[in-house]
């Protein structure tokens, strides 16, 4: 998952969505260092909305997607979502992906 994201977003911005504070932390979980729980989640859900979104539409659309304007989540870039809100942020970003993907 992490070396997806880093080839989709590049590891700065796979970091921020993250939450982690340094960018080689990312090339580490590429190594097979597991992340820590805190980041999991956050990792997973970039992965997963992002995978969908380019199997449906293309890479270009998925990177475009997650670091435009979304009005579904209240103009907030879908990256910001998932790096702010540990809680909600991954089903917020999916459900902004499927009305996308629907209209």
């Amino acid at each position: 998952m992490a070396s997806y994201l880093q080839q989709l977003f590049g590891q700065r911005l796979t970091a921020a969505i993250t939450g982690v504070d340094d960018a080689r932390t990312v090339g580490r979980w590429i190594r097979g260092q597991e992340p820590q729980t805190a980041f999991r989640g956050r990792l997973r859900d970039a992965y997963q909305v992002a995978k969908l979104i380019e199997l449906a539409e293309s890479r270009e659309t998925a990177r475009a997607w997650f670091m435009g304007m979304n009005p579904s989540l209240n103009d907030a870039p879908p990256a910001q979502v998932i790096a702010e809100d540990v809680q909600e942020g991954g089903r917020r970003v999916m459900k902004a992906a499927r009305t996308f993907l629907t209209s």
